[in-house]
């Protein structure tokens, strides 16, 4: 069975879900890995008009919750980095929450790229890698999570 025309994307911690037009009118579902894809996950009897997934809901029973950008803004101050470092990376942090919630997801976005790039310039240098790449992951996943492209 092929997928009819997707029109609403969502992402979670665990999938990526989708709504079918014609002719399948049908919520579909995939694991973020491409796996598990079910095109008819939810049957609807009409065109859904939307998709909305709760990100605070854990996959399986006891998981952690998905990252958010007031934790990574908690881990950068835990960090123990120099003033002018975790003030920059907190800057950028502060505009993609303000831009999450004014509803500018499109510039939180920005601003969550902006933060991977600069925690990638100072790789090495006022952060040792392993804390970069965490601080990277856990962004991308923020990322994700606000459906950025």
């Amino acid at each position: 069975m092929t997928a009819g025309k997707p029109q609403w994307i969502a992402v979670d911690s665990a999938n990526v879900w989708w709504t079918n037009d014609s002719p399948l009118y049908s919520i579909g579902r995939a694991n973020l890995d491409g796996t598990g894809v079910s095109q008819t996950f939810i049957n609807t009897l009409s065109a859904p008009s939307g998709l909305a997934i709760n990100g605070l809901v854990a996959p399986g029973a006891g998981g952690p919750p998905p990252p958010t950008i007031t934790t990574l803004a908690s881990d950068v101050q835990g960090l123990g980095l120099a003033h002018g470092t975790e003030r920059s990376l907190l800057a950028k942090l502060n505009a993609a929450q303000g831009n999450v919630d004014a509803g500018q997801l499109k510039a939180a976005c920005h601003s969550l790229g902006a933060f991977i790039n600069e925690v990638g310039a100072q790789a090495g240098k006022k952060l040792d890698d392993d804390q970069a790449d965490e601080l990277v992951a856990t962004a991308t996943v923020i990322r994700q999570l606000l459906g950025c492209r």
